[in-house]
């Protein structure tokens, strides 16, 4: 598909992406004509995978919390989180959380999105984001979803990043960026996603904060993802690509 094939059907291919991030991508529920077929097959997936694929495989013995952990780390996705935060949330040992998250993440139900630093040890000390596998999976378990598009966008892209990008962390040194991509030892791209309402065509200052600092990195591909907002940008004599999701995940 070309740029021109995009905006000419540009309604029926938004139309279609809003469906995406409702339902998700698994093949046999896409092919599914009633929402609550979708729906139906998006539970029994959720229901296979954790109780089929991860407690019976990971010897899990406490099923209630391990399922209550996964619902809320499915609902609360590119919402900063801890070991320590989970810990108390959920009344349980550290041990058992680590543990839990682990098999959760062994199975690809979650995404686990550590802190950029270049000390290892330190990104792993440090809070963490979780995104979901697929969004439908996510919505047919969590609470909301209508109000939800900015978090449902976020893990689209993360998803979409996955495919080929060697490491993914968020930074927040003081300004917070949702994405940063590091192949080998270079930071090469910097994402920050503003999926707002189509008709807000002027981008907060926050959004752009973060691309006006360096950070020490190396020129990077600097890309704020948005609703429906083409344009360059030049922010601290550093230029950011604004770019529609739908394109962004197309890749034209």
């Amino acid at each position: 598909m070309s740029r021109g094939d995009y905006y000419a059907q540009k309604p029926l291919i938004r139309h279609l992406f809003n469906e995406y991030l409702r339902f998700g991508g698994f093949p046999a529920v896409v092919l599914k004509e009633s929402e609550e077929d979708k729906a139906l097959l998006l539970r029994q997936y959720f229901e296979d995978i954790l109780y089929r694929d991860v407690i019976a495989g990971n010897a899990i013995r406490d099923a209630v919390t391990f399922r209550n952990l996964a619902v809320y780390l499915m609902t609360n996705i590119g919402r900063l989180t801890s070991v320590n935060n989970l810990k108390n949330n959920f009344g349980v040992s550290q041990d058992k959380i680590e543990h839990y998250t682990a098999a959760l993440l062994e199975t690809y139900l979650i995404h686990r999105l550590p802190k950029f630093s270049y000390s290892l040890k330190k990104s792993l000390r440090d809070r963490f984001k979780t995104y979901a596998i697929d969004t439908g999976l996510r919505n047919r378990v969590a609470f909301s979803f209508s109000e939800d598009a900015g978090w449902l966008a976020e893990n689209a892209v993360l998803n979409h990043l996955k495919v080929d990008a060697e490491e993914i962390y968020y930074d927040g040194n003081g300004n917070e960026t949702d994405f940063v991509v590091k192949e080998g030892v270079k930071v090469t791209q910097r994402i920050q996603v503003w999926y707002a309402d189509p008709g807000e065509t002027a981008i907060p200052e926050r959004e752009l904060r973060y691309f006006a600092v360096s950070g020490g990195f190396p020129p990077t591909v600097n890309v704020l993802i948005t609703n429906d907002i083409e344009q360059e940008l030049t922010v601290a004599d550093i230029k950011v690509q604004c770019l529609p999701l739908i394109l962004f995940l197309l890749a034209i």
